[in-house]
């Protein structure tokens, strides 16, 4: 597996393309909206720049749009697949995120070539999800009540990150690498070079502070100094608490390290 840097409107496609020329690749696994954990959402050059790139060197592309539907400005999402005329992206989503986590349901888009052998990988799997599961989120989306429902999630959604993202402007210890995004549930936040994430999250568990360090989503063990927020389980009102608890707790931890050096 190889991985390429992030950039603020996607992935660095000269770091793509520098791998492709080296290595031959079947697949490349993305998240085109609201990536987790940054937040980013692509450009639609760069859509369509990867789009080439797989298209030219016979790659496919998995796109994993499992957050496109919180956006908070109800506007149309353009995916890689909507602009894919190859047949070039496999399109995963789910309804885990957007409706019920313990509703184990979601849906693929494929390419004909794979179609049978997914459907095999899924049988082997566990055999078929449960079908009355599936006729009763049919008739949720048929009579509407999804979208009515996806409305209200979103206007909380949105309420609760404007909060959250006043009270990271406001802290002293934390900054937003990337350009704030209207959607999605992420916050990835950068704390001083100084401080360990892990450290940090492991004094903040004990407080009842719930995030993740950034080491979880790095293979190489890097993003020490990056934690991922998320607000969808927080009440609105204890969002600024919880991140003064975040930027007091970095307070302690530089002001211990600093007695150390001395």
């Amino acid at each position: 597996m190889v991985t390429v840097p992030l950039l603020a409107d996607g992935p660095d496609m000269d770091a793509i393309r520098a791998v492709v020329d080296q290595t031959p690749i079947d697949f490349y696994y993305t998240m085109t909206h609201f990536q987790c954990p940054s937040n980013v959402c692509w450009s639609e050059r760069k859509r369509r720049e990867m789009l080439a790139l797989a298209q030219a060197n016979s790659f496919t592309i998995v796109e994993d749009d499992c957050l496109g539907d919180l956006a908070f400005n109800g506007r149309p999402r353009q995916t890689l697949r909507g602009l894919d005329s190859g047949n070039t992206v496999l399109y995963l989503n789910s309804f885990s995120k957007s409706l019920v986590p313990g509703l184990r349901l979601g849906y693929l888009l494929v390419p004909g070539r794979y179609e049978k052998r997914l459907i095999l990988a899924k049988f082997n799997a566990d055999i078929a999800s449960p079908a009355l599961l599936q006729e009763m989120l049919a008739l949720y989306l048929r009579r509407g009540l999804y979208a009515a429902h996806l409305e209200r999630l979103v206007a909380q959604y949105a309420s609760k990150r404007r909060c959250m993202v006043q009270a990271i402007l406001d802290a002293r210890h934390l900054s937003l690498p990337y350009p704030e995004q209207a959607g999605g549930v992420f916050f990835w936040v950068q704390i001083p070079d100084t401080v360990d994430a892990v450290l940090l999250w492991k004094r903040l568990r004990l407080q009842g502070v719930k995030l993740m360090p950034g080491t979880v989503f790095s293979l190489t063990g890097s993003a020490q100094h990056f934690l991922r927020l998320s607000y969808v389980g927080c009440p609105l009102e204890l969002i600024p608490e919880g991140i003064h608890c975040i930027d007091r707790e970095i307070d302690w931890l530089l002001e211990h390290q600093a007695a150390s050096e001395i």
